[in-house]
């Protein structure tokens, strides 16, 4: 029996990522017979039903795949609607440079992620996700079927001013990076009624010129305001755990604790236990008082202050709790306990 993979046409998007297709974007088909692709700055006959009026198009064809983005941008938001239409099982490699931050409405069919048990619920149809996408990439598998996007990315110098209330990030220590970063904590909620509402503002305008802009602007705006409130809501409410995640949690934190000298990132951990990214940031934050990644963070750093109180030196020390790279350990360790390694050790020799 051939594996889904054998019966799968792959192509990479370069600077595409989370279903986003930015202008700077060149399209490679890896697959045989998949050579062909074209972009185009209309809309395809197929996709017409999907039009936005007053937004700049881009579509790719090929003959597994065709690709239509729209989007218009505004002073602190970019609007974007994006449908795909899948022929047959396709892989899409993604990659982006740099960072993006949006809130992202799955408005049509379920997504599937290849190879990535438990997140798929994360992505069905009418769920809205609070995301933020660091540079890097990834491969999305989708079936046939048609799947659609109406996205709102915040620009990167408008993110702390709009959204800067800390119940929407927890800090991630990248080691390759040696730094924190602010991360979003990835959320997927269903879509109540008043956001569908301003959703079908935007998708069904149909004013033209300058009144079609504002209407456009002023839509996206509110159904901005509306689900980054809503959001914050939801993060004040009390979210019961299921019984059988309580217990998954659990062995998650007894993983962690028992490989700290392993680098351990979430999306390891969503597939060696079978959960969902949100049950994962939502369910840890609740059972434990803090997010996973901070909690990791944390116990390696506490677990290399009581190496160092034993005379290890400062690079066994680094290795010992995962940090491929001293020097981003040294930085950890400095922003966790406010001095350095070698000092702390010198302390309590």
């Amino acid at each position: 029996m051939r594996s889904r993979l054998a019966r799968t046409k792959t192509f990479t998007v370069v600077y595409f990522i989370s279903f986003i297709i930015p202008q700077n974007m060149t399209l490679n088909f890896k697959h045989a017979g998949t050579n062909g692709a074209a972009f185009k700055p209309i809309i395809p006959p197929s996709l017409q039903q999907y039009a936005l009026t007053g937004a700049a198009v881009t579509s790719i064809v090929s003959r597994t795949a065709t690709i239509l983005k729209q989007e218009v941008s505004f002073d602190i938001l970019t609007l974007r609607y994006l449908v795909l239409q899948i022929n047959s099982n396709t892989e899409i490699n993604t990659y982006t440079e740099g960072e993006q931050y949006l809130l992202n409405f799955v408005l049509g069919n379920q997504l599937l992620a290849k190879d990535t048990p438990g997140l798929t619920d994360d992505y069905r149809e009418g769920q809205l996700q609070l995301l933020h996408i660091p540079e890097g990439s990834q491969t999305i598998f989708y079936p046939p079927g048609t799947y659609r996007f109406l996205q709102l990315e915040i620009d990167l110098p408008y993110v702390d001013q709009f959204i800067a209330d800390k119940r929407f990030f927890y800090d991630d220590y990248n080691d390759t990076a040696g730094l924190f970063t602010r991360r979003y904590n990835n959320l997927s909620l269903n879509i109540p009624v008043n956001l569908w509402v301003h959703a079908d503002k935007i998708l069904s305008n149909k004013h033209t010129g300058l009144i079609g802009r504002v209407a456009l602007e002023s839509a996206a705006k509110e159904l901005l305001l509306e689900a980054t409130t809503y959001i914050l809501e939801y993060q004040d409410m009390d979210i019961p755990i299921r019984k059988n995640e309580v217990s998954r949690l659990q062995d998650i934190r007894t993983y962690i604790l028992r490989n700290l000298d392993k680098k351990i990132t979430t999306m390891d951990l969503c597939r060696e236990f079978q959960i969902g990214r949100t049950s994962l940031y939502n369910g840890f934050k609740q059972l434990f008082g803090e997010h996973v990644q901070e909690f990791i963070r944390n116990q390696k750093i506490d677990r290399s202050m009581d190496l160092l109180k034993q005379g290890i030196p400062v690079n066994d020390v680094a290795f010992k709790v995962g940090f491929l790279n001293p020097a981003n350990f040294i930085r950890a360790f400095k922003q966790r306990v406010g001095t350095t390694p070698t000092a702390f050790k010198k302390q309590h020799s």
